[in-house]
């Protein structure tokens, strides 16, 4: 079909991101480092002057009696310049966008439809917002990349749909957490790896722990990698450590110890250690943050496995350790839910690597022409993409305050056991549309939504178009043999 079908493709994703992004900040770990990023454009500073109306979380006193957050720096600094850009754009005569949650009393506003007291932080908020999803677009770009390292550009173009489209990596497009930029730096960190480029692996793989310090847990597994492969192993060590040391530095000059980060001088308990059973079922299979059930897409990757194993058995041990770990390390943290968000956040960096997959499974069937499967394939990709288009229909931080407040108003203790996350009563998977909407073009302008459902149908007939030529031009090619 030419060689526009690619930028149609991510064209299209970029659209649908753009369409269903709530528009603001609805997080507080969202919150905190764009206000990090804000000072950091005002000031040049790493702290800030005042914490978040949650009193205590988020911030910590450093030796200075300064205010520092406890995350990651990187996307702090990413956000800098577009915090920057944004404030040209910023006015009075926005008072239409939704209200951003932990900026004052928005969260309060939003529920009750309140108008807006002060505009512009929120307005801020919004464009910046917007400019953030570039990095779930490029995210989806550089796994195309990597999928073309395996299968034809068909192949590739379908899995990579069916990971940006198909998983809640389109849910968390249009969030400011740190996932999104920290997953781009994985799949940056991953396609050198499979070339051999040591430093370029482990330079990324640093920047992406900069963003979110789990992130880390990928980099024994890469080594591993690198040392089979006998290829690019100092270099890769010398390109992670580099990113590290300047990580241990900035903590030191906040906190006095390279590896503190905040958490352990804050009032606010984050997480500690628990049994990892209730916590790996809970990422897996529970009604309110089960990986099975709010991206079923990865079971597609998982039954596809054996291809990647008889292509590359060194590659499949790296990337099933690397998953299994970060299953078994996040399900023994207490904090393993990942607050209010859609399904599990803290797997979502794992999420790529479980579809991966899934491409060498399709080139197998449009080689081999089997027409029944690839049609079962694509009609289940589409399914996938239809149950994400409706979790983006909702507006998941606000439906779970909504949940939150009826449990205890029941005499029910949201986070005893984490009830809130186990009754399939009050499930996200059934009754996100009961809260507030989510997209603010979609739920502004409704008509839009017919655009949306357009622009995903034609994504699959161009596939469908381009495998039909695919699969042409190999039985040509085949009575030519």
């Amino acid at each position: 079909m030419g060689r526009w079908l690619p930028s149609v493709i991510f064209l299209i994703i970029g659209l649908t991101y753009i369409l269903n992004n709530y528009g603001g900040i609805r997080s507080p770990d969202c919150e905190v480092v764009f206000r990090v990023g804000e000072s950091l454009a005002d000031r040049l500073s790493f702290s800030v002057s005042r914490p978040l109306s949650w009193n205590g979380f988020g911030f910590s006193f450093g030796r200075d009696g300064r205010l520092y957050a406890i995350f990651g720096p990187l996307e702090s600094i990413v956000l800098s310049p577009l915090v920057k850009f944004s404030r040209i754009f910023v006015n009075d005569r926005w008072t239409s966008v939704p209200p951003s949650h932990y900026y004052e009393d928005g969260l309060k506003r939003f529920l009750a439809d309140l108008s807006l007291k002060e505009p512009r932080p929120h307005t801020l908020r919004f464009i910046v917002s917007y400019l953030y999803l570039i990095f779930s677009i490029l995210g989806t770009v550089v796994f195309y990349k990597i999928m073309l390292k395996f299968v034809s550009r068909t192949s590739a173009l379908t899995t990579t749909l069916l990971y940006g489209l198909g998983t809640i990596a389109w849910a968390y497009a249009g969030t400011l957490f740190s996932e999104p930029l920290a997953i781009l730096f994985i799949l940056l960190s991953f396609r050198s790896l499979l070339d051999g480029e040591g430093v370029k692996s482990g330079l990324a793989l640093g920047l992406a722990s900069l963003t979110h310090l789990t992130a880390v847990l990928f980099a024994p597994f890469f080594f591993y990698y690198h040392y089979c492969k006998g290829k690019g192993v100092k270099n890769y060590v010398i390109g992670i450590v580099v990113p590290l040391i300047f990580y241990g530095l900035y903590n030191l000059i906040r906190f006095g110890s390279p590896i503190e980060t905040g958490r352990g001088v804050s009032e606010y308990i984050y997480s500690y250690a628990v049994p990892p059973f209730s916590g790996i079922y809970g990422l897996l299979l529970s009604s309110g943050k089960g990986l099975f059930f709010y991206a079923p897409a990865v079971i597609l990757g998982i039954i596809s496995w054996r291809y990647l194993h008889k292509k590359d058995k060194v590659l499949s041990f790296t990337l099933i350790g690397a998953i299994l770990f970060r299953l078994i390390f996040i399900g023994s943290r207490s904090d393993w839910p990942g607050g209010f968000c859609l399904g599990p956040r803290y797997l979502l960096m794992a999420i790529p690597f479980l579809i991966l997959p899934f491409g060498l499974f399709f080139e197998d069937a449009i080689t081999k022409r089997r027409k029944i499967l690839i049609s079962a394939f694509l009609i289940l990709i589409f399914l996938f993409i239809l149950q994400q288009f409706y979790f983006n229909l909702g507006e998941i931080f606000s439906y779970l305050h909504i949940i939150k407040m009826k449990l205890t108003g029941m005499g029910i203790d949201p986070f005893s056991h984490y009830a809130i996350y186990f009754n399939w009563n009050v499930s996200p998977l059934f009754h996100i549309l009961k809260g507030k909407p989510g997209p603010f073009f979609l739920s502004s302008w409704p008509n839009l939504i017919f655009i949306q459902v357009f622009i995903l149908i034609l994504a699959f007939v161009l596939i469908g178009i381009d495998i039909d030529s695919t699969t042409g031009r190999n039985r040509i090619q085949r009575r030519r043999e």
